[in-house]
């Protein structure tokens, strides 16, 4: 996998979301899609 879900300006919470690292991961495959 890349760090595009990981640059600025990405809709990626990281460690500021305060829901579930599932939550997480799926604003990572919207930023990645």
């Amino acid at each position: 996998m890349e760090e595009l879900g990981m640059q600025p300006g990405k809709p990626f919470p990281g460690t500021r979301a305060t829901r579930p690292d599932f939550v997480g991961l799926g604003y990572f495959i919207i930023g990645y899609g």
